[in-house]
Order: structure tokens, then C-alpha cells, then sequence
């Protein structure tokens, strides 16, 4: 017995729960899911007290980096089971930037769990309410299941549990350079912290891109389930089912895991992971439409322009809201650079951009407002607002008047072209192959190309002229972009 605890409690001089070690010492024996809920949710010197049978909050999560198609499995999920499931979702806004704070979503399941207990107050069986909560960029899935299950008040401990959590990869968006990943791709999909790694590219058999990166996470992942679904659209029943599992993130071998793997977790020791890449986010609003050709044609020039390691200055995603001018529609944009895709649709009806409980940030800020959120490394936004810039119809600028000196060989050749039928001064005449003059003098031009390429001089400055007066009249009535 000694040996098996010691086993466990060696791999650090941090505390394990004691109703957890079972699960540790042997990950054979079985735990009664609820007390194993309640042991790994209570605090050290926290008494037992009568568990709340009157409401259930389950949680479902779904993690990954932009561009992974997350938010197309969040839908799935939803609209496949919304006639026996209520779903309440919990997200970061479309405009946001903010790096994931758990306090926000610590409010919003507080807020959930008053709103149930006072729907439920006289009902004395047990009411089941389902969450799905989507993580941020950037954020360490540790933090994320920290944030619920040491949740600060004891009674929404007792009635939240995790179910499963979901990961999305795609495996043409997983690597940033070389063999380096994008920031907390492998913390996402670590052992005990992920049931099911959904790939949502390169799904065709044998595919080298989805066999590289199944084979890097089977490394790391030993027990994981992947599933395919080609742009995250899940059709499986068995698929859906396992992501929707209530018990499997609190089956022995993840609780296991989770301690073993992380020890301290549970008692706010565990920190979050420093990555390489210094990834950052900003957000630019505007208020006036974009030109759709220059936009697509600065997106698909993303890609070549990457620089390698550390990669500052990169732009990996982008996404927002915005008015072309091509057209009257909201349009709802999402690029990701990596695997070179664009998506364009017509955006969701304001009104309903805000229904969903959101991660503490408010609802979606984008009436009277255009907005582009640009994710990439160490961007500046000032760099990042000039490249926009070029996205709208540019600001015309002045031409300068010319001279004899800049007349070019091919702008006399075109004179001597136009004027060369003209009529010649006294004293000269066409024999058929030159000019000729009666004094006897040949030459291949026409004697008053002198004038003509004056004239010629003088037309063009007076149209420069009219022009540049335009463009007065223009700079006048013109602004900035993000003025």
C-alpha cells in the first residue's frame, strides 16, 4: 500500500485530494463520479457538505486556435440537439481581444447556477442544464478547467461538473514555423485535459499533413480520440455523442493524469505555459466600406510574406465585420493565413449577436461599426492600420508638371507619329523617304517636331494642372480611415 501511494505522491511535495488517490494509486478501481467531482472541486480543510440535488450544470468545452472551425462545431452541437437540449453558450464576442480572465467566466456560471436555483426552487428533482463553453486563443486549457472546477463559491462547486472537452485542429493551420506549433496547440491537447481532437482539414485517407500532426499528438496523447470532420461539420452520431459525454473528462485515467502530469493544479500552483511566440491581437473599427478586391488580394499575399523564426510582424488570422463597397450586406470575415483560406459570409442579424450568455465581455459591439480583429506576432497597430488602409479606394495624389528633359525616346517617337503628315515649312519637302530642305539638308524627322513635342509639352502640363485641382477638391472632403 505504502508503494502504490508513493508512486503518486513522489512526483511532487504538493498535495493530491485524498478521495482522488484512489483514482491515482489505480486507475482500475472505480470512483463514484460524484464524489469525485465533489473531492477534486473541494478545497484542502473544506468540510463535506449535503450536495445540492436540486440543479445540475454540465459542461461541455471546445477548444483550438482561430481558423480551427470551432465555432462551426459549437453550431453543430447545438442545432442537432437543441429539441431535447437548452443550450447556454459562453464565449468571448466576435470584437474582442482580451486574453481569457476566469473571473469573467466564474461570474457567468454564478449568474447561471442563481437563474437555475431560482426556476427550480420548487421543484425537488433534479433539473440538468447544459453549458458549452468556448475557449479563447491563446489560452492554456488548464486555466480554463482551473476556472471551473476551483470555482470561488463552494455551491456552484457542487452542482458544475466538466463533461468532456473537444479540441479542434487543423492540421494545414497547426504549424507557425518550421516545427513549431502555434502557441498551447500541445498544452490544449495534453493528456488528461482533452477526451476527443476533432481534425477539420485534410481529411482524405492518407493524407501526410493529418498523419504528421495525428502522430505528433498521439505522442503526447496516448488515450485521445480523434474524429474527422472537414470544416468542423460533425455528421457522426457516435462522434457527437462522445462530445457531448457528461463523465468522460472525470473518468479515473484523466483524473489521474491531471495530477500526475500536473501536480498543483487543483490548488491554483499550477502557472500557465510560456510559449515562443508572443501572440497578440488588435482590434481596428472603422466606419466606412472596404474595397473587396484590394482586401483579397492583400489576404492572399499573406502567406508569401511570412517571415521566419521569431516570426514578428506575422498576421495569422483575421476576422470581423464589415461593408464592401460592391455591396449592401454586412459581411462577417474570417482568413487564415497558414492554410490560405477566406471566408465570406453575410453576418447574423444584430439583434441576435447578443442573445448568447457571453464570457464576461459584454455583447457583440458592432451597430454603426465596422471592425477587423488581426491576430499575429508582436503586431504593431500602427503597422497594422497602414495595411489596412490600402484596403479602400487611395487618396489620389498630385502629378508633377514635366519638362523637354522628361520627354521620353518612345513619348517623340508617338509625337513624331501623330504630326508627321502635317504640312512642312517653306523650303522643305517629302521625297518619299526623308525630308529634304532646298539647300539640300536630309533628315528622317519632320522639321517641326521641335514644336510639336512643345506643344505636346504644354498640353500635358495643362492637364496636370486640371487634375491636380481635382485632387484639391478631393483632399478636401477626404478622411482617414480610422479618423
Amino acid at each position: 500500500m505504502f508503494l502504490a501511494h508513493f508512486s503518486a505522491s513522489s512526483v511532487s511535495d504538493l498535495p493530491i485530494p485524498e478521495e482522488a488517490l484512489p483514482a491515482i494509486r489505480n486507475v482500475n478501481q472505480p470512483l463514484d463520479t460524484d464524489r469525485s467531482i465533489a473531492a477534486e472541486n473541494r478545497r484542502p480543510g473544506e468540510e463535506v457538505e449535503p450536495e445540492d440535488k436540486t440543479i445540475e450544470i454540465v459542461i461541455t468545452i471546445v477548444g483550438g486556435v482561430h481558423g480551427n472551425h470551432k465555432a462551426t462545431l459549437c453550431d453543430t452541437l447545438t442545432n442537432i440537439t437543441k429539441d431535447r437540449i437548452k443550450w447556454t453558450v459562453l464565449r468571448q464576442p466576435l470584437d474582442s481581444t482580451k486574453s481569457f480572465i476566469p473571473g469573467q467566466l466564474q461570474m457567468s456560471l454564478t449568474a447561471l447556477v442563481s437563474n437555475n436555483r431560482r426556476k427550480r426552487s420548487s421543484v425537488s428533482t433534479t433539473s440538468k442544464a447544459r453549458v458549452l463553453v468556448v475557449t479563447p486563443m491563446n489560452v492554456d486549457i488548464v486555466q480554463v478547467v482551473k476556472a471551473i472546477q476551483c470555482h470561488p463559491d463552494p455551491d456552484v462547486r457542487k452542482v458544475t461538473k466538466i463533461g468532456a472537452v473537444t479540441v479542434c485542429v487543423d492540421p494545414l493551420n497547426a504549424y507557425m514555423e518550421r516545427r513549431l506549433t502555434h502557441p498551447f496547440l500541445l498544452n490544449d491537447c495534453a493528456q488528461g485535459w482533452v477526451n476527443n481532437i476533432l481534425f477539420t482539414s485534410s481529411t482524405s485517407v492518407k493524407n501526410q499533413s493529418l498523419i504528421e500532426v495525428q502522430n505528433l499528438l498521439r505522442s503526447i496523447n496516448t488515450d485521445v480520440a480523434f474524429f474527422l470532420a472537414e470544416n468542423g461539420k460533425v455528421t457522426r452520431s457516435m462522434d457527437i455523442d462522445a462530445m457531448l459525454s457528461e463523465t468522460a473528462f472525470m473518468q479515473d485515467e484523466k483524473v489521474r493524469a491531471r495530477h500526475l502530469l500536473c501536480p498543483g493544479w487543483s490548488l491554483g500552483a499550477w502557472k500557465e505555459q510560456t510559449t515562443l511566440f508572443k501572440m497578440n491581437s488588435i482590434l481596428l473599427r472603422f466606419s466606412q466600406p472596404l474595397e473587396s478586391p484590394l482586401l483579397l488580394k492583400k489576404l492572399k499575399g499573406l502567406k508569401s510574406s511570412l517571415k521566419t523564426f521569431p516570426c514578428q510582424g506575422n498576421i495569422y488570422f483575421l476576422h470581423g465585420m464589415l461593408h464592401f463597397t460592391d455591396s449592401s450586406n454586412l459581411k462577417e470575415i474570417h482568413h487564415v493565413t497558414l492554410s490560405d483560406t477566406t471566408t465570406l459570409t453575410v453576418a447574423k442579424n444584430l439583434d441576435q449577436l447578443s442573445s448568447n450568455v457571453t464570457n464576461g465581455d459584454g455583447p457583440h459591439n458592432t451597430k454603426g461599426d465596422h471592425f477587423l480583429v488581426i491576430t499575429g506576432c508582436e503586431l504593431k497597430e500602427n503597422v497594422v492600420k497602414d495595411w489596412v488602409r490600402m484596403c479602400v479606394k487611395q487618396k489620389p495624389e498630385k502629378k508633377k508638371l514635366i519638362a523637354r528633359k522628361n520627354v521620353s525616346k518612345e513619348d517623340v517617337k508617338k509625337i513624331h507619329t501623330k504630326h508627321h503628315l502635317e504640312a512642312l515649312p517653306e523650303g522643305w519637302f517629302y521625297n518619299g523617304t526623308q525630308f529634304v530642305s532646298f539647300d539640300g539638308e536630309k533628315q528622317n524627322t519632320h522639321p517641326d517636331l521641335d514644336r510639336f513635342i512643345q506643344q505636346y509639352i504644354e498640353n500635358t502640363n495643362h492637364e496636370v494642372e486640371m487634375f491636380n485641382k481635382k485632387v484639391d477638391e478631393i483632399s478636401r472632403n477626404y478622411v482617414d480611415l480610422f479618423s
